[in-house]
């Protein structure tokens, strides 16, 4: 027995009398064990599956495995050879990786469009922002309740953990879901100019420019975030046609003669406050288009909490006076549009698949 493990027996003896003690020696506990221990290695499989497929990620197995290969050209390390048989026979029994009959592996579509880091589709920011709120608030949860939660600067939060990660969620069926709408509308091919506001990584922008060869887009955000959404821009080529603007949508200029505004999961986009401004920089017959959390639909406990569990340095207020759950749109933000000139077009439920069941409110207006 380790120092560490007498002083938690004596722990125990503390806080228990012999007595009691030696009568659990002759008695079953009044509840059955087995829920127990199924409860908690049920947990831990799924803290283990997660660290299989990054530990997986990280060492580019899924990159290895895009052809077929057998176990020894997956490790030639005699010494690892065993562990990354494991870790393949592991991924095979949950889908993951594929057997074939030849004895080789190699991914399946799954992981080939999710987990190869050639794929555009590739979940490496998602799975590493998992990873940090794992070590950060999770790991040290009655740190978190006891001490207060994890603060992060805005910067390193946005360009390290939340813009990567929404960007590459995004991709996965929620951008499309939103242009195969705005294509649609009917003078969206004559639309020259738009303005993606608050627009982070910059996506809504870039796809709004690959469906219209003669519109030009401007990507507005904080000073401290524009940079990040360069990256992105440059990485799709589409530098010659898509611009950035630096600033506090609430505060600064968000320029002006504009087709199409288009907001998504961000506060420019549901605060009745900013309609105006929204209103002042379109063009008559403009489009202002805004995608929020419908708000109603209540997370698990476990997002719930999550959500209680970190903020931003600097910031006293409450997070729940955040209203990341308000309704969306209420009557105060459709009363404002409509003072403000706009006309609804259509509200649209869109789906947001990197949680089980959830979708997003897309709002369609124009302004008169």
């Amino acid at each position: 027995m380790t120092d560490k493990t007498h002083h938690r027996a004596d722990k125990q003896e503390e806080n228990i009398s012999p007595d009691v003690l030696r009568a659990a020696l002759r008695r079953y506990p009044v509840s059955p064990p087995g829920p127990f221990f199924d409860m908690i290695n049920d947990a831990m499989a799924g803290a283990m599956m997660y660290a299989v497929i990054m530990a997986a990620v990280e060492m580019k197995l899924f990159d290895t495995l895009q052809h077929p290969q057998n176990q020894d050209a997956v490790c030639t390390d005699k010494k690892k050879n065993e562990m990354m048989w494991i870790i393949c026979e592991i991924l095979t029994s949950h889908g993951i990786l594929i057997q074939n009959k030849d004895g080789s592996y190699s991914n399946s579509k799954m992981a080939s469009v999710y987990l190869q880091s050639t794929s555009p589709y590739f979940q490496s920011a998602y799975l590493e922002k998992q990873r940090a709120f794992l070590l950060d608030l999770w790991m040290p949860l009655s740190q978190r309740v006891l001490s207060g939660p994890k603060q992060y600067t805005r910067e390193y939060f946005f360009e390290t953990m939340s813009l990567p990660s929404m960007a590459q969620n995004a991709l996965c069926g929620r951008l499309q879901a939103v242009m195969s709408h705005i294509v649609n509308l009917s003078e969206f091919s004559s639309c020259k100019s738009a303005l993606d506001i608050g627009g982070g990584h910059g996506l809504y922008a870039i796809a709004l420019a690959e469906h219209n060869p003669t519109l030009t887009c401007v990507v507005q955000d904080l000073p401290g975030v524009i940079g990040f959404t360069k990256d992105y821009i440059k990485t799709f080529g589409m530098t010659d046609r898509v611009t950035t603007l630096a600033g506090d949508f609430m505060t600064d200029s968000i320029g002006s003669g504009y087709d199409i505004i288009l907001s998504s999961s961000n506060p420019s986009g549901r605060i009745p406050k900013m309609v105006i401004k929204i209103a002042d920089a379109l063009h008559s017959g403009g489009y202002f288009i805004t995608i929020q959390s419908r708000g109603e639909r209540k997370d698990s406990l476990f997002y719930q909490l999550e959500w209680l569990l970190w903020t931003f340095e600097g910031v006293t207020e409450d997070k729940r006076e955040w209203k990341k759950d308000a309704h969306f749109p209420d009557e105060e933000y459709l009363t404002a549009l409509l003072q403000n000139g706009f006309r609804i077009i259509e509200l649209i439920e869109i789906p947001d698949p990197y949680k089980k069941d959830n979708t997003v409110v897309m709002l369609i207006t124009q302004k008169k």
